[in-house]
């Protein structure tokens, strides 16, 4: 990748800068009105992420940091972590996605898949000994597409090896399983509570067949409807739907909402359609203009305030604080977790990393002890602090004591031009140590964002 990609990247963000300077020249008025030109380049440019760093910072991994034996210097000792494994089949890539899936649907080659992925995982098993693990999230791809037969070794061999080194008592951690509805057998359901999952993650994205159709998703409203009580009785189930979809409209997103939430799953993922240009989509001319998404924001918000959902994040509800995503409170507060299997990446406090999504690569780095760690990104001081910002916005409470505690510098030394921006504009909140988005800074975290990660 070359050198200067990231300088390259910073600088698309450098018409933020002259907004900012309205803002120094008491312009209020006109910086307000530059947020809709803001949001709308943006968008068509196809450059808003909720992740931080975006992927274009990362670069090749030197050949030593593949040894298992290097871990130890890249992980704090004895910091607990999330622990994600990872299986990429699916059976269709759907055209907004942009994790790494193979589409494929053949049971040997995920046997083949299984029989190297379990030699990766052990190769962290001194690490994880140490360290502990805080939360277990199983996800891809579709881990349920796996046969019963499969899923039930997988997790077996996660019982033996990785169980053990819990930082809690099984029941009170968060065990995932991401999960489709076609392939959410009955059996498979029994196998996925015989062995602890505690939580399943529904991928619905949406109930209505021209949208399912357009974005090649495989799977049918009567489907959602004939797992989602099966499930909702033996786990914390979460919903994922995406608003602006291809083909949809508000009317058929009220309908979807309507619908899921007579189920009442204990909590929902309400994602607003992201675009990136390593998706199918992303390399389409369509995008949602900004009117359109803070309205499908608005109709959220409003139909499940009336049902008892509330935030757990900007994007996401729960029916009851108890029934928040743990693991992903974990993430958004400490960011450590330790991802395995191939495509997926993982942060280790001081280099986000990122294993090879080319299966050849992948299983030749196994066959010689290595780990298929591709790709690395070691963090500076102003990229950890811009995380910190973002990560604490979005759970809703951006601690400046904490900052202070760990950069050794209050918030507003480096940011307080964008804070304050940010807070005229309606956008912030502030209660005494705590930072919180308004709502309407809940509606527009995409533009919050780009803000701070143009620095």
């Amino acid at each position: 990748m070359p050198q200067n990609e990231k300088k390259i990247f910073k600088q698309k963000f450098k018409f933020l800068d002259k907004y900012l300077d309205l803002y120094k020249k008491d312009y209020l008025s006109e910086f307000k009105l530059a947020k809709d030109f803001v949001f709308e380049r943006l968008n068509r440019r196809k450059e808003c992420t909720f992740d931080y760093p975006p992927y274009v910072y990362y670069k090749e991994a030197i050949d030593k940091d593949r040894n298992p034996d290097n871990l130890f210097d890249l992980w704090p000792d004895k910091t607990p972590f999330v622990m994600c494994f990872y299986f990429p089949f699916c059976t269709n890539k759907c055209s907004y996605c942009t994790f790494t899936n193979l589409k494929k649907n053949i049971v040997s080659e995920f046997s083949d898949y299984l029989k190297y992925y379990k030699k990766e995982l052990l190769m962290y098993k001194d690490l994880i000994k140490r360290n502990k693990i805080s939360h277990i999230y199983i996800g891809g791809g579709t881990p349920t597409l796996m046969t019963e037969e499969q899923l039930e070794d997988l997790l077996k061999f996660i019982k033996k090896h990785f169980l053990p080194y819990l930082l809690k008592p099984l029941d009170e951690i968060e065990f995932t399983c991401e999960a489709s509805p076609p392939t959410l057998t009955d059996k498979k359901i029994k196998i996925l509570k015989k062995y602890g999952v505690n939580t399943i993650t529904l991928g619905v994205q949406t109930l209505d067949p021209k949208v399912l159709k357009t974005i090649g998703r495989y799977q049918t409203k009567e489907q959602v409807i004939n797992v989602l009580p099966k499930i909702i009785k033996l786990f914390k189930v979460n919903v994922d739907i995406i608003a602006g979809l291809p083909a949809s409209n508000l009317q058929i997103f009220a309908q979807d909402l309507n619908t899921i939430v007579k189920l009442k799953p204990q909590h929902l993922g309400v994602y607003l359609l992201t675009l990136y240009d390593h998706s199918k989509l992303g390399q389409s001319d369509y995008y949602v203009p900004r009117k359109d998404y803070l309205q499908y924001y608005d109709l959220a918000y409003k139909t499940l305030s009336k049902q008892g959902y509330i935030h757990s994040t900007f994007e996401e509800y729960s029916l009851d604080h108890k029934y928040r995503l743990m693991y992903l409170e974990d993430f958004l507060e400490n960011n450590l977790h330790l991802t395995t299997g191939l495509g997926d990446s993982g942060f280790t406090g001081t280099h986000w990393y990122n294993n090879t999504d080319d299966m050849g690569k992948y299983k030749n780095y196994i066959k010689n002890g290595l780990l298929p760690i591709d790709k690395k990104y070691k963090m500076t001081i102003a990229d950890l602090q811009v995380k910190f910002i973002i990560y604490g916005l979005r759970k809703l409470n951006l601690n400046k004591k904490e900052y202070l505690k760990m950069f050794n510098e209050p918030i507003e030394k480096r940011y307080s031009l964008e804070i304050n921006a940010l807070t005229d504009l309606g956008f912030l909140k502030h209660e005494g140590n705590k930072i919180d988005l308004t709502y309407e800074g809940k509606r527009d975290f995409e533009l919050i964002m780009q803000f701070f990660m143009r620095l």
